[in-house]
């Protein structure tokens, strides 16, 4: 799960922010009500704003006493399965000129587009008619636009097309596929 939060990722890491989160009420696997507690944290990587390093922050993880199931709640300034922070994959998106933190990190912000552009097709056919008359395939900012008039910012966009859909703007990865496609699966 995504989950906004007040503060940069800085601030987080500062802070130990990852301590506030608290459980969500109902479990997103078998919707009882009260039944996630603490279960751990792992690390994540992401990019920083104002430098060309990295920094490390934990990701508050939860585990239904019912279900057994568990569930990370991501903060909104991270995509998922990505190390670029999601301001500086928007700055990429929104084209020249481009500000200090998307020039540091323009090839891999190339490899993002090249990655979502792959995926169009795909996620025209999950999301359907939420973006109202679907852009063409073959323009990239286009889609871009439409999204983001849908969906709002990167961060909100994609709290609510995971939340809503299963899906990020650059794939479908297991742990955001429904329950009952994860039990096909095995």
């Amino acid at each position: 799960m995504i989950q906004p939060v007040p503060v940069n990722a800085e601030q987080y890491v500062a802070e130990n922010y990852q301590r506030q989160i608290r459980p969500p009420p109902e479990c997103p696997h078998c919707n009882a009500l009260k039944t996630l507690w603490a279960h751990c944290y792992y690390l994540r990587n992401l990019t920083r704003i104002r430098a060309s390093n990295t920094l490390r922050f934990f990701v508050r993880r939860f585990k239904c006493h019912r279900c057994k199931g568990t569930v990370s709640i991501l903060p909104s300034f991270a995509q998922p399965y990505r190390l670029v922070q999601n301001a500086t994959i928007e700055g990429y998106f929104k084209g020249p000129p481009f500000p200090a933190d998307v020039l540091r990190w323009t090839a891999q912000l190339r490899r993002y587009w090249l990655r979502f552009m792959k995926w169009i097709p795909e996620m025209e056919g999950v999301l359907g008619d939420s973006l109202g008359r679907s852009p063409p395939h073959d323009a990239g900012d286009e889609w871009r636009s439409a999204i983001a008039t849908a969906y709002g910012e990167m961060d909100v966009c994609t709290m609510r097309i995971v939340s809503i859909f299963q899906i990020t703007l650059f794939g479908r990865y297991r742990c955001h596929q429904p329950n009952d496609q994860m039990d096909e699966q095995g």
